[in-house]
Order: structure tokens, then sequence, then C-alpha cells
């Protein structure tokens, strides 16, 4: 019986879910890099296709027409009259080819379930596959990979999602273009690996403009996918880690690369490391040959480098007199297998806390994470300890109660994140987001839209605000690169609402209100509502530009009542200062 996939609201929607997860379990902010696709094929031996999908299947005796165990995913978005077949006169390298044809809207989606593709143990794994798409505008094709234990239960946080394919605008090689994904087995529990493959419409996954009035839902209605040679590939297992957690070398500490490779080939391989800054200039080399199913582990020092960003990379390759000769030529080249890569900073002599103002009060400074990417909180602890940072930034999705082991973890991460820079003494504030708000299209509703127009604001913000308790006192109304572009209006009125609204979660709510530097003077009476004369200080750093930390107002040391910073006073609020990169 085909699995049934609902389509939920735009937010919640299932079919999002399955791209948010695939996002949220590749986003560690310091982590392996994806592998490189083999350069080209070496042999089986070399490169274990466990699996290829060419769908000639005819001599195999199946006259259906549907690709062998391959099932259709039904429910709400996924109609009947869109559906996949073989289609005998196309291919990639010959036909037939798995045919999804787009009739009236709508969404397709097959799975390949059959038990088949088992993981075998200490080895990663390489998707690869062609993708041929006709008249697909406001849709997309991609192709999806998760693991199951072995009751069949999707190992959450496994998901992996390939490139989203449009119809090409300068066709190469007929229009088919080339999809990979890399999947690194880091599961015990994972037994088997389950293929999936999607047309998707944009709609399921972008929201209208906010400002857009009765907003047209645009999808392809008359649209043709082929997917052919989509192979499963077994690569060596290689994983490169940095002894400091937060990817920091501090002035006069020595730091490590740890590596591992596990050759699950019956052939040698070749295992070369680098370490290299932006300008590619290599500070450091090494590299060891590894034979059939072994194990080859290194622990390289790093030197004594220049302050900088720097990027270790740990290449396995086929040496060059095991592999296949290529386009004619004699002198046959090695083929790289996988490929790890992960940054680093050699940090400068940071200089000492230095003293301002006749309070003598030290000077705050702030560093802003962004949207948490997921990562581990001890790597964001030790950043934040190194540079010293007062003040801290995180910003966190509003998406109401946690659902799922993923979302769990996700805000189990921040929560202990903030619990631990509250017991350093940091002061931390929480970016309110609105769902999606990080989208580069700005397709998403701001902030002030969900807390101030949304009548469901308490569903999706209450449950994630209540989860953080105590350890985040400060919240801020968005991220001012989002906000300053919603057009919204902060005034004494609005924001009073607002604290009321969140003060069924947080007892005392401290609002930073998102504020420009380029915005008008009325802003600094916002700022100062009771007429103190507090003006917002302490320099933070933002991505793309220059914020004001929220870490307190410098007061006027002529008032009495200004000592305390404006942020921590009940009932009131400061502003966070954008400075845009390019001014």
């Amino acid at each position: 019986m085909p699995r049934s996939l609902r389509a939920l609201a735009v937010f919640r929607s299932a079919l999002a879910a399955l791209l948010l997860y695939a996002v949220a379990a590749g986003g560690a902010s310091f982590a392996q890099s994806l592998p490189a696709r083999a350069a080209a094929p070496a042999g089986d031996e070399v490169r274990r296709a466990m699996k290829l999908f060419d769908f000639d299947e005819r001599p195999l005796g199946n006259y259906e027409d549907t690709p062998m165990h391959w099932r259709r995913l039904t429910g709400d978005g996924l109609p009947d009259y869109s559906a996949g077949r073989f289609d005998e006169g196309v291919g990639h390298r010959a036909a037939p080819a798995f045919l999804f044809t787009l009739r009236g809207g709508g969404n397709i989606a097959y799975e390949y379930a059959h038990p088949d593709l088992t993981i075998t143990p200490n080895s990663d794994y390489l998707v690869e596959g062609y993708v041929r798409a006709e008249s697909l505008e406001y849709a997309g094709a991609l192709v999806v990979c998760y693991l199951v234990d072995e009751g069949g239960q999707r190992i959450t946080g496994s998901e992996r999602t390939g490139a989203l394919i449009r119809s090409a605008a300068a066709p190469a090689e007929d229009g088919w273009q080339h999809i990979e994904i890399s999947l690194h087995v880091e599961y015990p529990q994972a037994y088997a690996l389950r293929l999936q493959l999607w047309v998707l419409q944009d709609y399921v996954w972008q929201a209208p403009r906010e400002n857009e009035v009765d907003p047209i839902v645009r999808q392809d209605v008359d649209a043709r996918v082929w997917f052919d040679d989509l192979a499963i590939v077994r690569q060596p297992r290689a994983r490169l880690w940095f002894s400091n957690p937060g990817g920091l070398v501090n002035p006069g500490a020595s730091e490590s690369m740890h590596l591992d490779v596990y050759n699950s080939t019956s052939t040698a391989l070749r295992v070369d490391v680098t370490l290299a800054d932006e300008a590619g200039t290599v500070h450091l080399r090494d590299g060891f040959d590894l034979g059939a199913q072994e194990v080859g582990e290194r622990e390289l020092q790093v030197p004594a480098l220049p302050p900088g960003l720097y990027t270790a990379a740990a290449r396995v390759t086929v040496p060059a007199e095991a592999s296949e000769v290529r386009d004619g030529n004699l002198a046959p080249a090695p083929v790289l297998l996988s490929e790890r890569t992960i940054r680093l900073a050699v940090l400068p002599e940071l200089p000492p806390g230095c003293e301002m103002g006749s309070s003598h009060q030290p000077r705050t400074f702030g560093v802003d994470l962004g949207a948490w990417p997921n990562g581990e909180p001890e790597g964001a602890e030790e950043l934040i300890r190194t540079l010293g940072c007062g003040a801290v930034k995180i910003g966190l999705p509003m998406i109401g109660r946690p659902n799922g082991e993923n979302e769990v973890k996700y805000f189990q991460r921040a929560r202990e994140l903030a619990r631990r820079l509250a017991v350093g003494q940091v002061e931390t504030t929480g970016v309110i987001l609105a769902p999606g708000s990080a989208d580069p299209g700005g397709r998403r509703l701001s902030t002030y839209h969900m807390l101030v127009r949304d009548s469901a604001w308490s569903e999706a913000v209450g449950p994630v605000l209540a989860y953080f308790g105590g350890h985040v006192a400060a919240w801020q109304l968005g991220r001012e690169e989002h906000e300053l572009c919603a057009a919204a209006t902060w005034d004494d009125v609005t924001l009073r609402s607002v604290q009321r609204k969140l003060e069924r979660f947080v007892a005392v709510p401290q609002l930073i209100i998102p504020r420009s530097v380029l915005d008008a003077p009325a802003a600094a009476e916002l700022l100062d509502p009771g007429g103190v004369g507090v003006s917002p200080g302490g320099v933070g750093v933002s991505p793309g530009g220059v914020g004001v930390s929220p870490a307190g107002g410098v007061a006027d040391a002529t008032s009495d009542a200004a000592e305390e910073p404006l942020s921590s006073r009940v009932g009131s609020w400061t502003g966070s200062f954008w400075l845009p990169a390019g001014l």
C-alpha cells in the first residue's frame, strides 16, 4: 500500500520539512565539507557501485509502466494525474529513463525502499546520477536519500538532498544535468539506504512576499523530468577533525589535526593532507599509502602560522598506476574518491580590555552568531571565550513546539550554549526569527509581521521562549537585515503591546529593536522614552556589517538615573544599530 504523505500549512508542510531537515542535518558551523565526486570511473573494484539504476529492466522481465520496487508517494499535494513511467525513447547514455510527467500542477514523488541497499560498515556513500528537465520554471526536480534502522524506521537527521534542478538554459549533454549527494554514515544504528525522486513546486517551501495583496501562487502545470543512470557508490570512510572544538588556534597554543581513513576497497589508495591559507599557499603537507581493507590514522601538529584563516584538506585518491587511462592519454591520472576539508582560524594577540568614560566601565565586545546553525555548543563557547566577548546574539526560529528528534536536539544545543554563557556571565540576546526569515529571496514573513499582525503568533513564539526560560532575558525583534527591509513601524504603542504579549513567557522581557544608522533622528526619542538622556553603546560584530550590542547603553555621567544600562530597566527597550558593510 503506498505511503501517504500529507502537505500541511506552508511553514509546517511535510514536504517543506523534508527540505528543512536536510538543510539542518548539514548545517554545522564547523563541520567536514562534502566530498568531491570522483573525476572519472575507476572500475567497480575501486568505486564499488552497490546499485545502478539505468532503468533497462525489460531484459529482467519487467513489463510494467514503472521500475521495479519504486513505489509512489501519495497524499495531499501529490495528485494522481501526475505520475512517472518508463520512457523508451530517452536516456542519458541509452534509453530508457524514468520519466515524470507533470499535468495540471501538484508534485510527484517516488521512493525506492527495497532492502537491497544495505549499509556496509566503515564506508561512506555517494549518490550520483543525471536529471533532464523541460518546462520547469516554478518547480524543481531533486533526489533525496536517507538512512533507516533495521526496523525500517527513518533515522532523524540522516536526510540529504541533491541540487534543485530546473530546465537548463543552455543544455549540455542534451539537457542532462549531473547531481551528486555525499552521505557520511555516522549513525551506528544505520542499516539501509532509501532513495526518493521528486518534482516539487516552489510554493511548497516558499511563502509569498509579506507586502503582496492576494498573492498569485505560481506553479508549473505542464512539464517533464527524466531521471537516469542513478548510482549508489560505496566510498572509503574518511574523517578529519581539529583538536580545538571552535576551530581556533590561540597565540602560543599547540593544536593538531586528526585524520582516520578506512579503505573499504580492494585496491591500494593514496591519502594526502594539506594546510593552506586563503591565498592558496600550502604551509603543511603530508601523505601516506593505504592498502586494501587497512585503517590509516594521522595526527598532524599545526605549525607556527601568521594570523588568518586556513583550510585543511584530506584527499583520498586511486594512485595513477592503478587507475584507468582516460581520454586516450597514455599517462594515467589519479582518481579522486573523496575529500574532507575543515576551516580553522589562527588568532592574533588580542588587546586587553580597555576602560572608557569617567565610570571606568569596560568596553563590551560582542559577537552576532547569526541564525543558530545546529552546531556543537562546546565549539561556540570556545570561540566566544577566546574572543573575550561580553555579549552574544543568537538567532532562533520561532517554529512552535519542537517536533521530532532533530528539532528537539536543535533547541537543546542552543539552550545548552545559553546556559554555558550565563554561567560565564556573558550577556546573551535571543533574536526572534519568523519561520524562514533567513531566506535570501526575502519571501518569508518578518518578525514584525509575526508579532504585530499574525493572530496565531503565540503558537509559534510561546513554546520557544518558554523553552529557554531564564537562560535568555533579552530578546531582539528580528534580525536587522530582514526587519529593515520590511518597513516595520516600532512605535511606543506597538512596543508596549508586544512587551505585554511576551510577558506571558518571559517575566521581564527586555526588547532590542533592529535599527539602522541611516534612521532619522527620531529614533533617539524612541530609544529614550523616559527622556533620561541614554545613548546606545557597546559595539558588536554583525554579519554583513557592524551592529551595536544590546550589552547596555553607556549612561550620561551627569544623570543618577542613567547609571543602569537602558536594556536592563523594567518596561524599557534599546536598539541594535546596523551599519551596511558597503557604506
